[in-house]
């Protein structure tokens, strides 16, 4: 079955972190924007699955954001490579029987936090994965020194560049 059968079969099952995960897996070593497009989609799926759980949301405001983000994940996987899409879902792109290379491979021996990030792409993908309290959320999970130094009324886009400022700061 090829990657792109088993990501239709996950998403016709309802099972979108599920591919979300099989994606990562396949584009981690080749594409490092498309694996952080991937870790923000699931960050805020996962997000709205505990809101949704813990009844923080309401259903038609969890349905939304679940298509949003399916939507989101979709339009990924239109613009990938087909190579990515056609190749076996348990076979590495790189080390495929057709030894195919990929077309955005990072050069060997480059870390991934060496890259120079583009940060109004990065702070355009967090606005749009998160709504306020999706983005608090991640915050107090994963940067919890900056989450602490949110204020209240401050908006989303200035959490935002809170958030980049840090992590420019600490070469995250």
């Amino acid at each position: 079955m090829t990657t792109k059968e088993k990501l239709e079969n996950l998403l016709i099952n309802d099972k979108l972190a599920g591919a979300i995960d099989l994606l990562m897996e396949k584009v981690k070593n080749i594409d490092a924007d498309v694996y952080n497009s991937l870790i923000l989609i699931k960050s805020a799926v996962v997000s709205n699955e505990n809101d949704n759980i813990n009844g923080i949301i309401s259903r038609e405001d969890y349905k939304r954001t679940k298509a949003q983000k399916q939507y989101a994940f979709q339009q990924l996987v239109s613009n990938l490579d087909s190579e990515i899409l056609n190749s076996e879902a348990g076979e590495s792109v790189i080390e495929n029987q057709n030894n195919v290379k990929p077309t955005k491979q990072m050069p060997e021996g480059t870390d991934p936090l060496d890259r120079k990030y583009k940060l109004p792409a990065i702070q355009k993908l967090l606005m749009g994965a998160f709504d306020d309290a999706g983005f608090n959320q991640f915050c107090m999970f994963y940067f919890d020194d900056v989450y602490n130094s949110f204020a209240d009324g401050q908006g989303k886009n200035q959490k935002v560049m809170k958030l980049l400022d840090y992590c420019k700061r600490f070469w995250l």
